[in-house]
């Protein structure tokens, strides 16, 4: 069955002139990837890639064995619900602060937001979800990617803009994929806000303002009249004492304006 991403993390890596770096696909993810990209790449056109991102992805929607045509569609996609099954870890993690936020921060906050059911190929791809939502207003939403120790900054901004394109394409295609308001609100967003969230040492080694203002600009420029859509890194206080409130409260920019 075609896997909803197949290509895109090409397509990513091309256009950053690392498909040398590492041993595996993505070279994105490699933390030498990262570090070699604190200036913009010659001849990196962020444009030009979320464009091809978005033909990638609807050729693979399209596709004859796509997953969701073998298997007919999902509805939990772009759902709004609290995933809230979780036990304390011994280490406060990812995952330990993404389920806190969600349960201490009040309705305006979900966790594992799933963008692809029923859209992959479950022995070749790994689940995606959003980590965090959100709700900053009706019709105005956050889409987190949640960061701790693991990766880069890099590889995390491409996660979120992956995410961020699956959304564009599943608003373009609501009525094909079943999706509704009562059961998928989050695709009848006005202004969506992609977002990069971790602790201030995790940024350290990289200088990536360049990636978020070119991500920026290629996303506002996508031309959509009933939608906004951006892209920023934030910084927050790792929440050792798991008090979530306090450190969601005192988020900041990575890059202030």
């Amino acid at each position: 069955m075609a896997k909803i991403f197949d290509g895109v993390d090409d397509l990513i890596d091309r256009s950053l002139g690392i498909t040398q770096v590492g041993t595996a696909s993505p070279h994105y993810r490699c933390k030498q990837a990262a570090l070699g990209v604190l200036n913009r790449p010659v001849g990196f056109n962020a444009a030009e890639l979320l464009a091809k991102i978005s033909f990638q992805l609807e050729t693979n929607l399209n596709s004859e064995n796509a997953r969701w045509l073998v298997k007919g569609p999902s509805k939990e996609n772009w759902r709004w619900t609290k995933n809230l099954n979780w036990s304390l870890r011994a280490k406060v993690d990812e995952k330990t602060i993404e389920k806190l936020i969600s349960q201490e921060c009040g309705p305006d906050w979900v966790n594992q937001v799933p963008t692809a059911s029923g859209l992959l190929n479950h022995a070749g791809e790994k689940s995606c979800s959003i980590d965090l939502v959100w709700r900053i207003r009706e019709a105005e939403y956050e889409f987190i990617e949640l960061k701790y120790r693991d990766s880069t900054p890099l590889f995390a901004a491409f996660e979120v803009v992956k995410y961020g394109m699956l959304y564009l394409l599943s608003r373009k295609h609501v009525s094909l994929l079943g999706y509704t308001i009562a059961f998928n609100p989050l695709l009848w967003a006005k202004v969506v806000h992609l977002v990069v969230l971790a602790p201030p040492e995790f940024y350290l080694q990289y200088k990536l303002k360049w990636l978020e203002d070119d991500l920026l600009s290629a996303l506002e420029c996508l031309g959509y009249d009933d939608l906004t859509i951006k892209f920023r890194f934030d910084e927050m206080p790792w929440p050792q004492d798991l008090n979530c409130r306090d450190s969601i409260e005192r988020r900041r920019p990575v890059y202030p304006s």
